[in-house]
């Protein structure tokens, strides 16, 4: 599996800004992107040649995934009017990945690139890009003696006009380049970047690679498969088809979709389709299914800094991005602050309802539920249950769940006992949800909490033990204080609170 980038939704912005970088489990690079530019078809130049190694002056951008980040060159082909390196193309109906207009770029001391001139687009409206066999082979050495293993090449592959299919061919041999220099391509379309570990694609050299990118155009009402038919669904980005092949002559022929190694892709979302979805944690991303039509949740995470939904898939297929909701009848609008959470883990089935129409918003968490969704959070395997703890009975519907996080050290019992029963207070839940934050992303519990900016009377009646994750829990977002009160950390804590903390880690999740 490819490693994946955590990645920092909308709601840690604040955090993002104070702290400046988390590391956590990046995909590779964090700083400089060889970049090759691709030549247009139809472009009488000879043009179009490799684009320098830049360095983006600000560094490592915090929340951006590597391979898959605004550092480095605008994704934009040079301009063929102004002959920047840096002014951004128009693309397909959409924006140019500019992240949210405040990353900072500077052009190359020695950009080395012709600016490509508009592109011929054919009566399909197809705009077909050829990557320099050389051009590729240098980057990717490059890459492989600047970053060692793991260097990502990136290729600019961006219509100037609108277009309705995007095409990027590479010589198979130069693509088996990047193999041997141990670096992965990531080909930037406009609408979505895509990122190709070389080890995920079998060429032998032979022919040409074709990676395409088309949009589809479908006003049809979608139907969600029948696992998730109890939720409704709602477009919010264009459909993209994403294609792979291999050509040789006049023999063309389809590369092995169930790739060896996840291939990670971006959808870009417009400002308009944002403004449209709302909340961006009611947001996910869904493959159709070929024979059913009908739509099937492939997870995804939302990454502010490329304004994308970031997916890993084992195929290409056709891929879009919706809004989902789960309307449980009790989940009423005094609870509309946490209806996206409850949707969106509801769908990922961390957190299901507690009957087919409800959700109980308001009961109070108990142990064995917490443990359950942090088990399910993690994907963590159900383990045979060892007879650990007294009051835990083999078969019920928390017992693996229960063996699995405390085996994980996420959650603990006493004197042989678990109390799966037992209510949670609320700081009992946030030292729960610290310590799976802390899991997913590596990062301490102290560095959080010493973003905390709050008045100390917020903290009440904090136990000495929870203070530091009360603090990181206020400072990022997940969870609020009881007006008048405080964080009120002796209170039960509800299964809508547990839903909101949980809900905006989301962002963290590899999916």
């Amino acid at each position: 599996m490819l490693p994946k980038k955590i990645l920092l939704g909308v709601e840690l912005n604040a955090l993002r800004q104070q702290m400046g970088q988390i590391t956590t489990n990046v995909l590779a690079l964090e700083s400089t992107l060889p970049t090759v530019n691709a030549q247009e078809s139809g472009d009488s130049q000879t043009g179009g040649g490799p684009g320098a190694v830049t360095q983006n002056p600000g560094g490592s951008q915090p929340g951006s995934t590597s391979g898959l980040s605004n550092q480095g060159p605008d994704i934009s082909p040079p301009n063929s009017q102004t002959g920047g390196v840096n002014q951004p193309a128009s693309s397909a109906g959409s924006e140019a990945y500019t992240g949210s207009g405040t990353i900072p770029f500077t052009a190359p001391n020695n950009s080395g690139v012709t600016p490509n001139h508009e592109q011929a687009h054919d009566a399909g409206g197809t705009v077909q890009f050829s990557v320099p066999s050389q051009s590729l082979s240098d980057r990717a050495s490059e890459a492989k003696s600047m970053f060692g293993s793991g260097g990502i090449v990136n290729v600019n592959a961006v219509p100037q006009t609108s277009a309705q299919e995007v095409k990027v061919s590479f010589d198979a041999k130069s693509f088996d380049s990047l193999k041997a220099n141990d670096t992965q391509l990531a080909i930037r379309t406009g609408g979505a970047i895509i990122n190709i570990p070389t080890n995920a694609v079998t060429t032998n050299g032979v022919g040409q690679l074709v990676v395409s990118d088309t949009k589809v155009y479908d006003n049809s009402t979608p139907l969600p498969s029948s696992g998730i038919s109890d939720f409704s669904l709602q477009k919010v980005s264009d459909t993209h088809e994403f294609g792979i092949k291999l050509v040789d002559g006049e023999k063309s022929e389809k590369a092995d979709t169930s790739f060896k190694t996840d291939v990670t892709v971006a959808i870009h979302l417009t400002k308009d389709q944002l403004e449209q979805a709302g909340n961006t944690s009611s947001l996910g991303v869904f493959r159709q299914n070929e024979t059913t039509k009908e739509w099937d949740f492939v997870g995804g995470r939302y990454d502010s800094g490329l304004q994308s939904m970031v997916f890993n898939t084992s195929h290409f297929s056709k891929y879009t991005v919706m809004k989902i909701d789960h309307k449980f009848a009790d989940v009423s609008d005094d609870y509309s602050y946490v209806k996206p959470y409850i949707s969106a883990l509801s769908v990922r089935g961390i957190m299901r309802g507690t009957g087919d129409d409800t959700f109980d918003p308001g009961d109070t968490l108990t142990r064995a539920q917490a443990a359950v969704i942090l088990s399910k959070f993690l994907c963590l395997k159900d383990k045979e249950y060892s007879g650990t703890f007294a009051d835990v009975a083999s078969g019920q519907w928390y017992t693996q769940s229960i063996e699995a996080v405390s085996q994980a050290g996420l959650i603990y019992g006493a004197d042989g006992k678990f109390d799966p029963k037992g209510k949670l207070t609320r700081e009992q839940m946030v030292v729960l949800v610290i310590r799976l934050l802390e899991k997913t992303t590596g990062v301490g519990n102290s560095q959080f909490a010493a973003n905390y900016k709050g008045d100390a009377t917020d903290l009440g009646n904090v136990s000495t033990w929870a203070q530091d994750s009360v603090k990181s829990a206020l400072a990022l977002g997940l969870v609020t204080n009881h007006d008048g009160i405080g964080f009120d950390p002796l209170a039960e804590a509800t299964r809508a609170d547990m839903a909101m903390a949980v809900g905006k880690l989301l962002p963290f999740r590899s999916e």
